[in-house]
């Protein structure tokens, strides 16, 4: 059965992470999706190791379910067939900076006037104004400029980047949820719309709980709203502010604890626990320890400054019996599961997140599958992601061009 997009076709003129991630995810929904690369392609193509065969296991996992078509936008031809390929389309994602843009005639005025009717997504590091505006922007870029990387590693060490590329991949998802909504607008309008994400607003969209719990808002009725009395980074590691929790290490592994249950409210179960784990007796003349609220979790007044006695107590237990210590007393802990326990556990299996897709060169390969699941119109995998210029000679039949004006554009060097 077709996915929910299915009607929706998409061109896809950026690179790297974020548009692509934002193109593979209307794929996933049943979109018809058109890769445009430049003559040399992506340059994620280049992206490893990982790779598969000859191909870039990353660029692979994010350009699934497109035709993929390689064009020279630098030269009059190349933009002409992009110019063209547009007129029939519903959507277009590009990720240009603004002078860059205006250059190759995708800035949204130039679209518009081809398509009234496309909704036009540009992604950027920076967004569409300001002194940053043209200026290249990285995932790391952006996370320390965001503040994100404020939130790993230790107290008085140096920060430590997301494993992840946060900033790309939910500049994306921002990106899915923007032109959904412009679709739906057009569906009352006619008439499509420019969206603007850009990778610097997401990652302060992700983080305003933080802020909200860090600043207190000021509302002067005689002037702007403004922030003030943020909270510094102090070793406090609140859980709603600076979460900062390296969890403890067991004999196999590492765990996480979440809740603390009832203990700090009961001083018979707060002295069983510390009998239980060994430190009761270290800990007794320790002012710290007199309350149970004090010294459990990072919030708590002295939570960072006696979690290694936390540590000294767990480090005799395996993960597994750590777990069913705290599952006894009433409390949440989890294990921290590294890559082959999580594709081993069976609520990951149970949620159909990998899936098979078989490539031309590759042959079949292990793939995550998309985050949703309709009911009626599921999600699904499209195809794998094509090889440089797979489909140029198909998309361009499609839109029109004869056998003989495809030769002369492969003859001047405007497609691959």
């Amino acid at each position: 059965m077709p996915g929910p997009l299915e009607d929706v076709r998409v061109l896809d003129l950026s690179q790297g992470f974020a548009g692509p991630y934002c193109t593979m995810l209307l794929g996933d929904a049943g979109a018809r999706v058109t890769k445009v690369e430049p003559l040399t392609g992506d340059y994620v193509r280049g992206y490893g190791p990982p790779f598969r065969g000859d191909e870039s296991a990353q660029f692979m996992e994010i350009n699934r379910n497109k035709r993929g078509v390689a064009v020279d936008l630098e030269l009059p031809e190349g933009r002409k067939v992009v110019e063209r390929l547009l007129r029939e389309v519903d959507v277009v994602v590009t990720d240009h900076a603004p002078a860059r843009a205006a250059e190759l005639r995708l800035d949204y005025p130039a679209v518009e006037r081809v398509n009234r009717r496309v909704v036009h997504c540009n992604v950027t590091p920076f967004g569409e104004h300001g002194p940053m505006a043209d200026q290249p922007g990285a995932e790391l870029v952006v996370q320390a400029m965001a503040e994100f990387p404020a939130s790993l590693g230790r107290f008085g060490d140096t920060p430590v980047r997301l494993g992840t590329d946060v900033a790309n991949m939910n500049t994306g998802q921002q990106a899915l949820q923007g032109i959904v909504a412009a679709l739906i607008m057009r569906q009352r309008t006619g008439e499509g719309q420019f969206v603007e994400v850009n990778m610097l607003r997401t990652l302060m969209h992700l983080r305003s709980q933080v802020w909200t719990a860090h600043s207190e808002n000021v509302d002067d009725v005689n002037g702007p709203h403004t922030v003030g009395n943020i909270v510094p980074n102090t070793p406090s590691g609140h859980m709603n502010t600076k979460a900062q929790d390296h969890g403890y290490r067991t004999k196999d592994g590492h765990i996480l604890i979440q809740g603390w249950g009832g203990i700090a409210s009961s001083p018979e179960k707060y002295h069983e626990l510390l009998e239980e784990l060994g430190i009761a007796d270290e800990v007794k003349d320790d002012p710290r320890w007199k309350n149970a609220a004090d010294v459990l979790g990072g919030a708590s007044a002295y939570g960072w400054q006696v979690k290694d006695t936390w540590a000294r107590g767990l480090a005799t237990r395996t993960t597994e019996e750590a777990l069913e210590f705290f599952e006894a007393h009433g409390m949440v802990a989890f294990p921290v599961n590294d890559y082959p326990m999580l594709f081993a556990d069976p609520q990951v299996e149970s949620i159909s997140m990998v899936q098979e897709v078989r490539h031309p060169t590759v042959g079949t390969y292990r793939t995550l599958g998309s985050p949703w699941l309709f009911a009626d119109t599921p999600a699904a995998l499209q195809g794998p992601a094509p090889l440089l210029g797979q489909h140029t000679d198909d998309v361009l039949r499609e839109a029109g061009y004869s056998a003989t004006e495809i030769a002369g554009l492969r003859a001047a060097g405007a497609i691959r």
